[in-house]
């Protein structure tokens, strides 16, 4: 990332994390979730015009994040119609019929796999410059680990952190992983 890129702001202060969830099937990445337009207005004028480019995050940050959104569906499914599902196949069957909507990309994603296949992916989102090979990363970015896609709501990070590293924990170690091992992909991830 160069130096022209870091000086522009991004839209993370508006939704929280600073990632992107997408769904890749045989080989395409399949993104419907629509351009917000201000973000088309911004990067036009940026000179941003190439396209989406896309950078998957490391698999552990990967398997949080699909899975803590996943758990955020559900949730807000049986908060809004007091019922109890426990997959999103049981929220989707349930649900009226999904439209995407500009930075909704996780619940985007979610329904796009459910409806027609392919696997959830979550990383960053960037735009490709017309007159460099550079990429702005609007959402997420090269190297980021799980903090830096958490966003910039310091309080709401700090507790997401938190209990992420919890899940992390957890999950290898339910894995059979060694401390060892749980420590260095812990600084993968971390």
């Amino acid at each position: 990332m160069g130096f022209l890129f870091s000086s522009y702001p991004t839209m993370t202060k508006m939704v929280g994390i600073d990632g992107h969830f997408w769904v890749e099937r045989n080989g395409d990445i399949i993104d419907t979730t629509p351009e917000e337009e201000d973000i088309k207005r911004i990067n036009a004028h940026r000179g941003f015009t190439e396209g989406r480019e896309y950078l998957p995050a490391v698999s552990i940050v990967q398997t949080i994040m699909i899975k803590s959104y996943t758990a955020d569906v559900i949730a807000n499914f049986n908060e809004a119609t007091g019922r109890s599902a426990t997959t999103l196949a049981e929220v989707y069957e349930n649900s009226p019929i999904q439209i995407p909507k500009a930075l909704s990309c996780y619940k985007n994603a979610f329904y796009e796999q459910w409806k027609n296949g392919g696997t959830v992916v979550f990383g960053s989102l960037g735009y490709k410059a017309h007159w460099t090979s550079d990429i702005f990363w609007e959402f997420g970015g090269v190297d980021f680990v799980l903090p830096d896609f958490l966003g910039k709501n310091t309080a709401k990070r700090d507790l997401y952190i938190r209990e992420s590293m919890k899940k992390l924990v957890l999950y290898l170690a339910g894995e059979g992983l060694s401390k060892k091992e749980i420590h260095h992909r812990m600084n993968l991830c971390c």
